[in-house]
């Protein structure tokens, strides 16, 4: 077995064939799925047998899709052996199987979270309201306070992204402001008074389906029935639009879930895919 890194368009084609049937035809692995990354393929006798994307973050090297053959731990230890050794800090992101989970244990790796994709129908939405709290579409003047509270709320469960894979608080809250501001998405902020405590929102996707950025509501103002209004006002809007489907990726423990995730499946939403993030110790 060696790995080499992919530069011909058969072993390309190989190495894709490889991800789609491993993956089961998850559609956010698409033909364009290795685009930005430097892809690596563990080849025995000509076969591949295990593929990989890595790409350099703020905080550390990331391989992802990380994919080997079903049933084939070996050839996961293998890749995985070598991913290690290629920087100080490495988290690698495999679909939740269990030839991902030995092969990545035996070359080093250990478990650190879970990233849920849950698919949310919108038909299910039913209008919420709770005392003292409303909901506005974000408009121009709010965008900066929008941004900051999601941020600020996300801060709870995703710092290790604001941290890792941003580069920072600024810098996250940089990049949501641009979600916010782009074309085709719709954001919507949670008020107390004038106060915005909470934000969400969603964009065109695919066909009937939208990405949804998940719901973020400051620490001070949770368990007050915030995030849920958010949720319903974002499916209710989707619904409206013609999405079928909010798709979110959202963060869990390795042994729970997190009220996110909590949140979504009580609103009818159901697991799609779970991946685990693997990083060494």
């Amino acid at each position: 077995m060696e790995i080499v890194e992919v530069s011909s368009q058969p072993l390309l084609d190989e190495a894709l064939r490889l991800v789609k049937r491993v993956h089961r035809g998850l559609d956010e692995l698409s033909d364009k799925w290795w685009h930005g990354l430097r892809l690596l393929a563990l080849v025995d006798h000509g076969k591949v047998r295990a593929v990989t994307g890595i790409r350099s973050l703020p905080g550390l090297l990331e391989a992802r899709p990380f994919t080997a053959l079903p049933g084939d731990t070996a050839s996961a230890k293998a890749l995985g052996k070598h991913i290690a050794n290629l920087a100080k800090h490495v988290r690698v992101v495999a679909l939740s199987t269990p030839h991902h989970d030995a092969g990545l244990r035996e070359a080093g790796f250990k478990p650190v979270r879970r990233i849920l994709r849950i698919d949310i129908p919108t038909y299910k939405a039913s209008t919420y309201t709770i005392e003292d709290y409303r909901v506005a579409v974000v408009k121009e003047n709010i965008v900066d306070d929008a941004a900051r509270a999601f941020v600020e709320g996300l801060a709870t469960h995703w710092d290790w992204w604001i941290r890792n894979d941003i580069g920072g608080f600024d810098k996250a809250i940089e990049l949501t402001k641009h979600w916010v501001t782009s074309g085709g998405s719709r954001w919507f902020v949670a008020l107390k008074g004038n106060e915005v405590v909470g934000a969400t929102g969603y964009r065109v996707w695919r066909g009937t389906r939208a990405w949804f950025a998940g719901v973020a509501v400051k620490p001070s103002h949770r368990l007050k029935g915030v995030g849920r209004l958010l949720l319903y006002t974002a499916l209710r809007d989707a619904a409206e639009k013609g999405y079928s489907t909010l798709t979110v990726y959202t963060v869990a423990s390795i042994s729970s879930l997190a009220p996110g995730a909590l949140l979504y499946l009580k609103a009818g939403g159901f697991i799609r895919a779970e991946y685990v993030h693997y990083e060494k110790p």
